[in-house]
């Protein structure tokens, strides 16, 4: 993946918004727009700091991935059929589930943070204004075409549909199923050879099943052009999803903090004498 970074995408959401502050309040004792617009600009603060705290998880996710990646080579030096797992020692099949689960869990938490954030500034009043229902990737940026419009749901379904099902596909699994679902393997071995994240036929099937039927996201559904072997490597083809994923959301929150922002700069000046209109922000 050479396109936006999700770290540059963010820091420019936070750039918007932080302008957007600083721009209402140089008109905040001259008020002739509604009190619902004010409103809606001065969240921009929150969702500042929301953002910020959503940043973070980068690192976090970073330090979950290299932890799983090097989870194969920690045999126990005492117990040969044991591995050790933050200090415990745990059959393989345990902690390869643990560590997988870690990595996975923390980049959707991020993913639902950023959603939230972007959907309070993109999509239609039924969503972004609901906030016992925060807006999610999957449900409501990438299935909802009633949610979101400019043509951002054909972007993101047609682009990284396939990547982002499949990635939810799985955390699903691993959150709420454990090992196995209905008595189906997540994974094929239960040692780390000959393939340590090797899935099980059977369920990479119901992972594909999935993505097709539930997420309607069909193998078309991708920018990339040879698509990872997830069901060979289950970690690493994460890693590839959530590179398109981190994409696909980046998208999003840049594209609609830069609205936040042009709405701003286009209203607000007829309330001060010193807002101006400058050009569009676009990442480099």
């Amino acid at each position: 993946m050479s396109g936006m970074k999700l770290n540059d995408a963010i820091n420019q959401a936070c750039e918007d918004l932080a302008w957007v502050v600083a721009a209402v309040a140089e008109v905040r004792g001259s008020i002739t727009l509604s009190r619902e617009s004010y409103t809606f600009f001065e969240m921009s603060e929150t969702l500042a700091i929301q953002l910020e705290h959503a940043r973070g998880l980068l690192a976090v996710r970073d330090v979950a991935l290299r932890a799983a990646r090097a989870y194969p080579g920690h045999a126990s030096s005492i117990n040969p059929e044991k591995f050790v797992y933050n200090g415990v020692e745990v059959t393989f099949k345990q902690g390869r589930f643990l560590v997988l689960q870690s990595y996975v869990a923390i980049t959707w938490t991020m993913y639902d943070a950023l959603a939230k954030v972007a959907g309070v500034l993109c999509c239609v009043d039924e969503r972004s204004k609901n906030a016992t229902k925060p807006v999610k990737l999957p449900e409501d940026l990438l299935r909802g075409q009633r949610f979101v419009g400019a043509r951002v749901h054909d972007h993101l379904k047609g682009a990284y549909g396939r990547p982002i099902g499949i990635s939810y596909a799985v955390r699903n699994w691993l959150v709420h199923d454990g090992h196995s679902q209905n008595g189906i393997e997540l994974f094929k071995f239960d040692s780390p050879t000959p393939a340590p994240f090797e899935m099980s036929d059977t369920a990479w099937s119901k992972i594909e099943d999935k993505c097709l039927n539930e997420y309607k996201a069909d193998p078309s559904h991708t920018r990339l052009r040879s698509f990872p072997d997830v069901r060979g490597d289950l970690l690493e083809g994460m890693v590839c999803c959530h590179q398109e994923a981190d994409e696909a959301i980046g998208f999003v929150l840049a594209w609609s903090s830069g609205a936040a922002r042009l709405q701003a700069a286009i209203l607000l000046p007829r309330d001060g004498t010193s807002a101006s209109i400058p050009g569009p922000s676009v990442l480099a």
